[in-house]
């Protein structure tokens, strides 16, 4: 393929840092006084979306030809935190919105804005980690076996 016939070391590295660069491009404010300014597209109202699309494939493909990407993702924190995504994604606004809330309120009276900030991170990463994972395992799964069970039952063509 076309990664084959360049260095892929510094291909991926020029396509890394083109990424972030194109998925950093600032939303909802004018970028006339910005080094983003000869990106300005006036056809696009919100050229923004554009940008970060872009920057967020070449990201993801940098990833996906990426041997050492390859092997940092194949870590087993990051297999768990695959696994429990899902859960994660559908938890972390209940509790940033409940306890999360609750706690920041309270603490941020008896300690330093900073300090109660981490102490409400450190409480509410633990709590949607450990949700998650008690969703995942005892709801995601068995959803899981259910409909590969329907899909097999009604649709698998023997």
């Amino acid at each position: 393929g076309i990664m084959d016939k360049y260095n892929t070391k510094y291909l991926n590295l020029i396509l890394l840092l083109s990424g972030f660069f194109l998925a950093s491009y600032p939303p909802f404010m004018p970028v006339e006084n910005t080094m983003y300014k000869f990106m300005k597209i006036n056809l696009i109202e919100n050229v923004y979306y554009f940008y970060h699309s872009v920057g967020s494939f070449l990201i993801m493909i940098v990833i996906l030809n990426s041997v050492k990407f390859k092997q940092i993702f194949s870590n087993k924190l990051f297999v768990f935190l695959g696994k429990i995504s899902f859960s994660m994604y559908i938890i972390h606004f209940m509790i940033l919105n409940s306890l999360s809330s609750f706690l920041f309120i309270n603490l941020v009276n008896y300690f330093k804005y900073s300090y109660a900030f981490f102490i409400v991170l450190i409480i509410s990463l633990g709590v949607i980690i450990s949700l998650s994972y008690y969703v995942y395992k005892y709801i995601d799964l068995n959803g899981i076996k259910m409909s590969k069970k329907i899909y097999n039952d009604f649709f698998r063509v023997y």
